[in-house]
C-alpha cells in the first residue's frame, strides 16, 4: 500500500541522517505532525529513539499538553531537552502583548538558535506536510540552512531517482524534513491519522493518544 511504502521511504530517510550526521537531534511541538515523526524515529530504531529530542518551549502551552509531554518523555525513554527563550520570557515577551512576528522570532527561532548552538548540532529532523504552504513543497528532504540559519535556496540538492543528498559542508545546518506525504495519506484513508484522531476521542479529548510502533 502507498502509506507503508511512505513510511519505508521515512525510515530510510531517518536511518540515512543517523548515519551521516554525529550531531542530530529531533524537534518535537507535541502536536500531531512531530509525535508522528518521534513514531517513525522509534520504529527506525527498534522502539527507541537515539538522539535528543528538542522542545521549543514558548512557555504558553496549555497545562494537558505539558503533562502529555512528561508522560511520553517516560513512556518511550526520550532524551528530552526543554529549551526556552529565557531573556525574552524575563522581558515579559508574550503574543498577547506583543507583534506575532516578534513574539515567534523571539520564543521560537532565537530558542531554535539556542538549542543548535548549544548542542552543536549538525542537522534536525523536522515534521511538515507540503500541502500547508507552497513554499514547504520547494523544501529538499535534507534542507541546508546558512549560517544565519536562512534557507540556502540556491543550495538546495538534487533528489533524483528516489536518491536524498545529504549537506555536507562545514558549517551549515540541515533541516531534515519527512512527512511530506505520509500525514496526509494517513488523514485520507482513515489509516494511522484516523486511528489517532478515534482513540484521542475515545479518551475524552483529554490528552492525544499515541500508537506504538509495530
Amino acid at each position: 500500500p502507498r502509506r507503508q511504502r511512505l513510511i519505508s521511504e521515512s525510515v530510510c530517510v531517518i536511518r540515512e541522517a543517523r548515519a551521516r550526521y554525529g550531531r542530530l537531534a529531533v524537534l518535537w511541538s507535541m502536536g500531531k505532525d512531530s509525535t508522528l515523526l518521534l513514531w517513525l524515529c522509534r520504529k527506525a530504531f527498534l522502539g527507541e529513539v537515539p538522539f535528543p529530542v528538542v522542545h521549543i518551549d514558548t512557555g504558553y502551552k496549555l497545562p494537558g499538553m505539558y503533562a502529555f509531554r512528561e508522560r511520553l518523555a517516560r513512556e518511550w525513554g526520550l532524551d528530552l531537552r526543554v529549551v526556552r527563550n529565557q531573556a525574552a520570557l524575563a522581558r515579559g515577551m508574550r503574543p498577547e502583548t506583543e507583534d506575532v512576528l516578534a513574539c515567534c522570532q523571539a520564543l521560537k527561532a532565537a530558542a531554535l538558535r539556542q538549542a543548535v548552538e548549544g548542542l552543536a548540532l549538525e542537522a534536525v529532523l523536522l515534521g511538515i506536510r507540503r500541502d500547508e504552504y507552497g513554499v514547504r513543497a520547494k523544501e529538499r528532504y535534507f534542507s541546508p540552512r546558512t549560517s544565519d540559519f536562512l534557507w540556502a535556496v540556491g543550495g538546495q540538492p538534487p533528489e533524483l531517482w528516489g536518491l536524498y543528498a545529504a549537506v555536507a559542508d562545514a558549517g551549515i545546518l540541515a533541516r531534515l524534513f519527512r512527512l511530506r506525504a505520509a500525514w496526509v495519506v494517513g488523514l485520507e484513508d482513515g489509516g494511522a491519522g484516523q486511528a489517532g484522531q478515534d482513540r484521542r476521542l475515545q479518551s475524552g479529548g483529554r490528552t492525544p493518544a499515541v500508537l506504538d510502533p509495530p
